[in-house]
């Protein structure tokens, strides 16, 4: 029989850490580097860019701006999210502010989720009121209820829950 050898503890085996240096911290910090914020100009612009866009909406859906490119504002939002298309000139003035303002990136970022979210459900919830047929045989019914977006959500949880399954998710979100 060999002579049983004690083993020696973990701790006692392992170097005591030595604290990083300046040099290495800044190496770290380098590795991942953050995003800079956006410059005042920049962010002035892209809120600009927004408000012009919701008062050309606004025209088209508040004030029945008419023509052509009054036609196409309406297919393009109202194909997008059917009857909301009223409210959106009020929401992009909302990201507009929001925008403007130099707040938390993280408020923001709850912000922009809570609405889409908000929006998402609304659209469904239309589309599940109105219940057109597809986007392919009747779109002006799709305009009409819940656009695209309420198509999609809407007929996707109608298949999968039934009418009885579907409000309560959408009205829960």
């Amino acid at each position: 029989m060999s002579p049983r050898v004690p083993r020696e503890d973990a701790n006692k085996r392992q170097a005591p850490r030595k604290p990083q240096s300046t040099a290495a911290k800044k190496a770290a910090q380098q590795k991942a580097p953050e995003r800079q914020p956006m410059s005042g100009l920049k962010r002035e612009g892209i809120a600009f860019g927004f408000l012009a866009l919701a008062i050309i909406i606004a025209l088209r859906e508040w004030f029945q701006l008419s023509g052509i490119l009054g036609d196409i504002i309406h297919h393009v939002v109202a194909g997008a999210v059917g009857l909301l298309a009223i409210v959106v000139p009020v929401l992009l003035i909302v990201v507009a502010i929001q925008v403007f303002r130099t707040s938390p990136r993280v408020t923001n970022k709850r912000l922009y989720v809570g609405l889409a979210l908000i929006v998402t459900a609304v659209t469904g919830v239309l589309h599940l009121i109105v219940s057109p047929v597809s986007p392919m045989t009747d779109f002006a019914g799709i305009e009409g209820a819940g656009g695209l977006l309420g198509w999609v959500v809407g007929a996707t949880l109608r298949t999968l829950l039934s009418p009885y399954g579907a409000y309560p998710v959408l009205i829960i979100v």
